[in-house]
């Protein structure tokens, strides 16, 4: 009895400690790192070294949107229990050669600019970014969602709006990136997708 309605996306960043010589990987190469296929580093052209995964909680809305950019449909490899946060998951990375996970790509950049020793790994060789994000040339990424109900009230619909807006948008920057609507989006089935541009400022 919920309206979902998509105001942004969210890049999915995976990482790896700096000391890693991996710099870039094929879709599949993260799909198999994450379900166990590649158990060892030097199969990627690494060191010698047993990967170790550190795993996010099933509840997190990141699981759910790396799984379906990547088309993992079992669980998930892990060598740790699971990790709810993005920073207790830096900590983590950056403190073990092996690791690998996935944050928000906001949250990466952010460590990266304050000199947390970890590195955003390329995807099918596409640079993760807010203009890759938003044209889909970056394949993980999650719609961010705003619920509402079915038949929302005058306030709620207009603080949606704003939200939809320029600024609004320009608001969401600072954690995701704005929505562009002339881009196909693999979005659930029950979610009300923009009808027409975003408001001029």
């Amino acid at each position: 009895a919920l309206r979902a309605t998509q105001i942004a996306w969210d890049g999915i960043a995976v990482i790896v400690n700096f000391a890693n010589p991996v710099r870039a990987l094929s879709s599949a190469q993260v799909r198999g790192l994450f379900s166990a296929e590649i158990t060892n580093w030097s199969e990627l052209d690494g060191a010698p070294a047993r990967v170790e995964v550190i795993p996010r909680t099933s509840a997190n809305n990141l699981t759910s949107g790396f799984q379906n950019s990547l088309g993992l449909t079992e669980r998930m490899a892990a060598s740790a229990p699971p990790v709810r946060s993005d920073q207790k998951v830096l900590s983590l990375v950056s403190g073990r050669d092996a690791t690998v996970s996935y944050i928000s790509l906001a949250a990466a950049l952010k460590a990266q600019e304050d000199g947390i020793s970890i590195h955003i790994l390329t995807v099918d060789q596409v640079d993760p970014g807010e203009a890759t994000v938003k044209n889909g040339r970056y394949r993980l990424r999650r719609p961010v969602l705003m619920l509402t109900a079915t038949q929302p009230d005058s306030l709620t619909e207009s603080f949606l709006s704003f939200v939809r807006s320029v600024d609004g948008q320009q608001l969401l920057r600072t954690m995701f990136v704005p929505v562009e609507q002339s881009v196909p989006a693999a979005v659930p089935s029950n979610v009300q997708q923009l009808d027409h541009p975003l408001p001029s400022s």
